[in-house]
Parts: structure tokens; C-alpha cells; sequence
């Protein structure tokens, strides 16, 4: 009985192992695209291709002491370099072409596509194309740099083509922080309000554990923590505006803002930002940073809770004096 059991048991184990051959044989692996280790990546080449001819380029660069950069010139959204890289380690092919196809797919191919080399601090990692989607806009034509031959490759688990990890337009990569601030590294706060001289802005300064509230006035706890406790990080524009509104930019030095946001951090770090309401956008700004060239528009939902009156503070401040009394 022993005997038999274990004969059957081989068997099975040797059905089981054909029918797993035969599933598989001629099948090629879905994971050629795919990154094993995002970590070992140090920078990322991508340049679009339209009816054969570069249309844009941008190199994505890993800085160990700080953000990837783009083209080595400006800070990387940190979280849309983290999106490609994940999607890089998860892309897996989908379908071959079929062999009637693979002639027409790879000529569209090789004249519009997004190139992509990953390198690493020994060289290239991996190189491919990325072209069209498919007909259900759930996969894209890749191919592997130097092959013949093509694939439909996808991001499993996600709905949509994979191409627009890979955009190759500066301005979508680029970092549009207004100001990263929180209750630990303020020092100085100050907004005026040029334009609208009947709402006293203020300026809220730190000394020792306390706040002062203009020259002689203290502000005490309440008031002072809800508004402090509202920075909390990285404040970042919508979207960079130069482009879309270059007569704009131009023309705001010469006119008064309707809202001075200054703020000076514990470690010496100052910042003067310049908003200007839109008559034709009521949920905007425009806006820009002292001293340097991009103009931003600025959601107003993001940016209102921090514009404060002096009178936001009233019930809420005592004089030297009296705090000293206290």
C-alpha cells in the first residue's frame, strides 16, 4: 500500500510538472522591462520622438545630499520621481505582437516614441521605447533598445497607459515650493496688504518661547499656536504661468501686490512672496517670489489661511508690560 501511494504520488508530481511545461514553453518573460532596484538608479534620460525628430529631452539626477534634479539646474517634485520609479519596478508585458503586426508597430515605433536609458553608477541599467497605446488606451508599444521586436506592456493594477509616467516636459517635473515651513524652524512672519490699507496685516516674531506681536505687544498662547500650528510643511504653487502668461509677469514689479507673504526660518533662510488677485479667476493668485523669474498661479484655498489681520490676534495679545506683570 505504501508502495502504490508513492508511486502515485510521483505520478501526480510528473503531470502536474508536463502540464506546467507545456503551459509555459514558448512563452517569454513578462518582466524584461521591469527595474529589480529602483535604488541602485542614480539618473533617468528621456527624450520624445515625433515623425522621427527629438521634441523634448529631460534628465532626471539623483543628488545623494538632496532632491533629484532635472537637467541640473532645478529641484524634482519629489513624489512624481518616486511615481516613476515604482512604476518602472511594476511595468510587466502584457502580450506579444503578433508576427503580421510586428512590422507595422515597430516602423510606428521607431518614429514616435519616448526613449528611456537608466543608468546607474556603473553604467547603463536598462534602455527601451515607449511608444503608442493600444486600442483600450491599457498598454503601450515598447520595445527593448536594440531588439526587433515589439510588446504590449502595462502596469498591473492600473487603469490607463503607462506613457505619462515618462512625460518629458521640464515644467512638470520641476518643484514649485513657495515655502516649507513649520512651527519648529519660524521665526518671523509679516503680511501687509497694499492694496487694501484698511486691513492692517501684521508681523508675528519669535523671542525665546514667545511671540511678539509688532514692537511692544506679546501675544500670548491661544490665538498665536492655532496660526503658528497651520504651517506644516511645503506649500507649493499650482502650476508655473511664465509661458501661458508672459505679458503678466513682466508687468506685476510694477504694480503693488494686494498681498505681502515675508517669512524669515530659524536657520537664516528669508523669502518675500508677492500675490495679485484675478479679476477673471477669483479662486487664483498670481504670484512670484522675490528675486527670481517664475511666475506661478497660486490656489487661493491654499494660500488664505495663512492671510491673517492684526485683528485675528485682538483678544489674544497683552503688552510687555503687562505680560511681565502676569
Amino acid at each position: 500500500m505504501k508502495r502504490t501511494t508513492i508511486a502515485l504520488s510521483i505520478i501526480l508530481l510528473i503531470l502536474v510538472a508536463t502540464y506546467f511545461f507545456f503551459q509555459t514553453s514558448g512563452r517569454e518573460p513578462d518582466n524584461i522591462f521591469h527595474l529589480e532596484d529602483p535604488s541602485l538608479v542614480t539618473e533617468i534620460e528621456m527624450e520624445k520622438v515625433i515623425r522621427g525628430q527629438p521634441v523634448g529631452k529631460i534628465v532626471l539626477t539623483k543628488n545623494d545630499t538632496g532632491p533629484w534634479m532635472v537637467n541640473g539646474k532645478h529641484p524634482a517634485i519629489p513624489a512624481k520621481v518616486e511615481s516613476l520609479l515604482k512604476t518602472m519596478t511594476q511595468i510587466r508585458v502584457r502580450s506579444s505582437i503578433e508576427k503580421a503586426g510586428q512590422r507595422s508597430g515597430l516602423q510606428l515605433l521607431k518614429k514616435n516614441h519616448t526613449r528611456v536609458k537608466i543608468n546607474g553608477e556603473d553604467g547603463k541599467i536598462k534602455e527601451y521605447l515607449i511608444g503608442v497605446t493600444d486600442s483600450k488606451h491599457n498598454a503601450n508599444l515598447m520595445m527593448i533598445d536594440g531588439a526587433e521586436k515589439i510588446y504590449l506592456v502595462g502596469k498591473p493594477g492600473f487603469t490607463g497607459y503607462i506613457s505619462v509616467f515618462y512625460s518629458t516636459q521640464i515644467l512638470e517635473w520641476r518643484e514649485r515650493t513657495l515655502f516649507d515651513l513649520t512651527p519648529q524652524n519660524i521665526k518671523q512672519i509679516k503680511i501687509a496688504y497694499p492694496t487694501t490699507p484698511e486691513e492692517p496685516g501684521f508681523e508675528l516674531r519669535r523671542e525665546g518661547d514667545l511671540w511678539r506681536l509688532g514692537e511692544d505687544v506679546l501675544a500670548t498662547t491661544d490665538q498665536t499656536s492655532t496660526y503658528i500650528g497651520l504651517f506644516d510643511g511645503k506649500i507649493s504653487a499650482e502650476s508655473f504661468a511664465n509661458d501661458e502668461f508672459p505679458e503678466i509677469r513682466d508687468s506685476l514689479p510694477y504694480r503693488d501686490p494686494d498681498v505681502i507673504f515675508d517669512y524669515e526660518t530659524l536657520h537664516g533662510e528669508k523669502g518675500s512672496l508677492k500675490l495679485f488677485t484675478r479679476p477673471e479667476n477669483l479662486n487664483n493668485y498670481f504670484g512670484y517670489l522675490e528675486g527670481k523669474p517664475e511666475l506661478y498661479t497660486i490656489q487661493r484655498f491654499v494660500m488664505d489661511k495663512f492671510l491673517k489681520t492684526r485683528s485675528f490676534f485682538a483678544g489674544d495679545v497683552v503688552s510687555k508690560q503687562q505680560f511681565s506683570e502676569q
